[in-house]
């Protein structure tokens, strides 16, 4: 676990990757080499951290403690490890694209998140935001005008999870009808546990649960 890796990538089409703009084709053919170096990098700003990263970990998945006490841990840690990798890899203030992706929100995270903001999130019968009506005209709730998250401290865990191990933000642009491959460091492991502590918890886009006023 916390092994700094390469997270999975969809691949786009050979139709597709060529309708894409000519910089976005050269970088996706160094990927592999771009990726292995920010991977390197993040195995390097890591490594002092890992072992106690790790017994964390496992202490929040076999603890005797209610979910949500088990979410709030695990959404700790998850900026811990952000804290300690992100400087060191693509992912820098002011950078807002995946602000405007969809953000899948449990419904008891999305409490948590109301209590630290002091704002009660609403109630979600049926999400109205989705995978496929995001963009760059849907930005986050809480998406300031300098194009900064105005509840960093208190961002979903999704967000904390989305580090970009290329050299920059090209790859995270967003294209309409196109979907890019954004090289990722691996947190899949923070995913599983997430699942399995609220497996049965409504899931909606951050901006369903505090719309914008």
């Amino acid at each position: 676990m916390l092994q700094a890796a390469l997270a999975p990538m969809d691949q786009p089409t050979a139709a597709k990757a060529s309708a894409l703009p000519q910089p976005v084709r050269v970088r996706l053919t160094a990927i592999p080499v771009n990726a292995t170096a920010g991977v390197e990098r993040a195995r390097a700003a890591s490594a002092p951290h890992l072992a106690g990263i790790e017994r964390e970990f496992q202490a929040i998945q076999h603890r005797r403690q209610p979910p949500r006490v088990a979410l709030a841990q695990l959404r700790a840690l998850a900026g811990q490890v952000s804290d300690i990798v992100a400087p060191h890899l693509a992912c820098a203030k002011g950078c807002s694209h995946c602000c405007h992706l969809h953000v899948s929100v449990t419904e008891a995270e999305a409490q948590l998140i109301g209590w630290e903001i002091r704002r009660k999130p609403r109630k979600v019968k049926k999400p109205t935001v989705g995978p496929t009506n995001y963009g760059y005209h849907m930005p986050c709730t809480f998406l300031d005008a300098d194009g900064r998250c105005s509840i960093h401290q208190h961002r979903p865990l999704v967000c904390r999870l989305l580090l970009n191990v290329d050299v920059d933000e090209l790859l995270c642009q967003l294209i309409p009808d196109a979907l890019v491959p954004m090289p990722r460091y691996d947190t899949h492991d923070f995913q599983v546990v997430l699942a399995k502590l609220l497996f049965d918890d409504q899931v909606a886009d951050i901006r369903d649960w505090f719309p914008t006023r």
